[in-house]
């Protein structure tokens, strides 16, 4: 499985997946985010997915998986309407401090990415994170 090496890309369907693993309980898991094959295409650049997500509601489908099994459907993320650049600089969205309660990220990069989070939330001034999201169960 090619699960852990980044690769690159031409247009926006595909996978998209986490480098590094997390942990629930004794289980070593990944996440990705995979084209929804019911949903519209999302093109090749950004002028298509704000074209897409004007005429139509785009779906990513999130996924978890181990290192070598499956993707299994967890929930899915539907693109909207483009923010404009002040609500686009005003997000702080932190993966490190705002993980599910059993969920907890692993691996040689857990730390590294631990302090990286850190310092972007100090050189922001951010205390919490920001935006919204709305869960929808696959």
């Amino acid at each position: 499985m090619l699960r852990n090496l980044p690769l690159p890309r031409r247009g926006f369907t595909g996978t998209y997946s986490t480098i590094m693993g997390y942990r629930a309980a004794r289980r070593r898991l990944w996440l990705a985010a995979l084209a929804d094959p019911e949903a519209v295409d999302l093109g090749r650049g950004l002028a298509a997915v704000a074209a897409a997500a004007r005429t139509d509601a785009p779906r990513l489908v999130l996924a978890v998986a181990s290192a070598v099994g499956p993707w299994h459907p967890v929930g899915q993320v539907t693109i909207g309407a483009q923010l404009t650049a002040r609500e686009d600089a005003a997000l702080a969205f932190d993966p490190v401090r705002n993980l599910p309660p059993d969920l907890r990220a692993a691996g040689p990069l857990a730390w590294l990415r631990e302090q990286t989070y850190g310092g972007s939330r100090r050189a922001r001034g951010a205390t919490t994170q920001s935006g919204g999201s709305t869960a929808t169960t696959v």
